[in-house]
């Protein structure tokens, strides 16, 4: 089996009886080096999805003839992505607003599932800040967002999520009118400020 990374062949010793899993770690070692990490990977020409990597990379080396790796920037990345969660941040303060309307007026219905897509996105906004201090390696407890720890700044919006749940469970509408009115901005501008933490230290390592 053939190994590249990034277009060029890999010096990477390989054995038909190990598995791919092998192969991906020796690269991660050589890349990690040069201060990159690996972002995807194609097998014999086929790209290998995310659903699909974890089993592909359980079978023997034997089933491939070619492998293709590809590295990135980690910084690069990670701004990348934080400014995608700070866009989505934004469209979930705008829903909110929406979403308060709907409520005032009774639409219930019409409203749940803008609702539902909200704490949704607030879900992977959390993802995507946890996948980018791992991608930088950053100790979450080295990390202060205007004098507080990312710990205790954190705690907001997961509070917020979990009144917006007990609301609806209960269907109070008119509790989760003022969670949405008078909370929840402050929640995102915890979400903001969590993220513009991240960015300096990335900036700081360009």
């Amino acid at each position: 089996m053939n190994v590249y990374i990034d277009d060029k062949e890999a010096d990477i010793a390989t054995s038909a009886d190990q598995l791919l899993d092998d192969v991906l770690q020796a690269a991660r070692e050589q890349v990690d080096e040069m201060g990159r990490m690996i972002v995807g990977i194609v097998c014999d020409g086929i790209d290998v999805l995310d659903e699909e990597l974890a089993a592909t990379l359980q079978k023997p080396q034997s089933e491939f003839q070619r492998v293709d790796l590809h590295s990135a920037d980690p910084v690069e990345l990670v701004c990348e992505a934080l400014t995608q969660a700070e866009q989505l941040l934004d469209e979930t303060a705008r829903s909110a607003k929406g979403i308060v309307e709907q409520l005032t007026c009774g639409n219930t219905a019409d409203a749940m599932p803008i609702l539902s897509s909200c704490c949704q996105a607030w879900l992977e906004i959390h993802g995507g800040v946890a996948n980018a201090m791992d991608a930088l390696k950053i100790n979450p407890d080295t990390v202060q967002v205007d004098g507080k720890p990312i710990v205790e700044v954190l705690a907001e919006p997961i509070r917020v999520l979990n009144d917006i749940k007990e609301a609806v469970t209960a269907r109070d509408f008119v509790l989760l009118s003022d969670i949405l009115s008078y909370e929840f901005e402050e929640a995102a501008e915890s979400w903001r400020g969590i993220i513009n933490a991240i960015r300096q230290i990335a900036g700081g390592r360009k």
